[in-house]
């Protein structure tokens, strides 16, 4: 087995960005947080979090066609994380997370020490086998959860529906394939980054005005019709929709010749064929609703039905 990688170690108790699970999503979150000038710690349970154990394979496979496993993906994120300002607190537990004025306390419990330390965005980026502890963290938090993928709900920046909470991975829905896991990783630790420099932005955060994401958020719904298992994100922040929007689906029932169609206040927007799809594999689309009208009032519906084949 390949050296670990040597990391930082956490010495300060006041982190822009905490997340929680150091896997391929976990990693990605880190990495792209820390890139856009958070204060950034990654949390696991694990001693050596690059060579932990990952269930999946194909990671990467979208971007260069390598088949890696999680293992060999997370490997990969090791020289950027320890070239990084990250810190990581690696053989340690989250045994108890608490909601601040400004942000959240996290107890850390390690072989060695019990620690309190805070932070003022959060990201749960679990894999499947810490996944029941961290739905119990989301719902002590009173984070609502959608009842079709069983996890928390969340907008376009993979924000919850309590502010400064964000989720990834297989914390915000079951992905396949695996490389959904890493993008939206990217985006939550992008996003909470972006969160917590609009909240203090004295500090050098590598932003514009216009990239940052304002702490009052305004809901519109993304509806499906009954064709869809689930989507994700199931809402809009209608205050921050000045990028392409990646919506996340699984077909109910097997389909062949499937038409998509997004619309907007009835108006269509989106559409795409489908030859087939199966309710096992994840799919993926881009919507740029970045230059539409778009308030509270506003309705977004995805619906998916049989193509008519002329």
């Amino acid at each position: 087995m390949t050296a670990s990688v040597h990391y930082k170690t956490y010495d300060i108790f006041n982190y822009d960005v905490i997340i929680v699970g150091a896997g391929p999503a976990g990693f990605a979150a880190a990495h792209a947080a820390d890139k856009y000038g958070a204060r950034t710690l990654l949390i696991d349970r694990e001693e050596n979090p690059d060579w932990k154990q990952c269930i999946n394979d194909g990671y990467d496979c979208e971007k260069s066609g390598n088949n890696y496993t999680g293992q060999e993906y997370n490997h990969g994120f090791t020289s950027l994380i320890s070239n990084s300002g990250i810190q990581i607190a690696a053989n340690t537990f989250v045994s108890k997370i608490e909601k601040l004025k400004t942000g959240f306390s996290l107890k850390l419990v390690s072989r060695d020490e019990i620690k309190n330390i805070k932070c003022k965005s959060l990201v749960l980026g679990c894999g499947c086998r810490e996944l029941v502890r961290e739905n119990e963290i989301a719902e002590n938090l009173g984070v609502p959860f959608d009842a079709c993928t069983h996890r928390p709900i969340v907008d376009q920046n993979c924000m919850t529906m309590l502010d400064g909470v964000f989720c990834c991975g297989k914390a915000m829905h079951v992905n396949d394939p695996a490389d959904y896991v890493s993008e939206s990783g990217n985006i939550a630790g992008k996003a909470a980054a972006q969160w917590v420099a609009f909240k203090n932005q004295e500090r050098n955060m590598l932003y514009n005005h216009n990239d940052l994401i304002p702490d009052e958020r305004f809901f519109t719904d993304i509806t499906a019709n009954e064709n869809f298992l689930y989507i994700v994100p199931q809402k809009i922040n209608i205050n921050n929709h000045n990028k392409k929007t990646i919506v996340y689906f699984r077909s109910k029932n097997e389909m062949c010749n499937s038409i998509l169609t997004v619309s907007l206040d009835g108006n269509e927007i989106y559409k795409r064929i489908y030859p087939f799809l199966r309710p096992p594999e994840t799919e993926r689309i881009e919507l740029d609703i970045k230059n539409m009208d778009i308030n509270q009032t506003s309705t977004i519906n995805i619906s998916l039905a049989p193509a008519v084949i002329h």
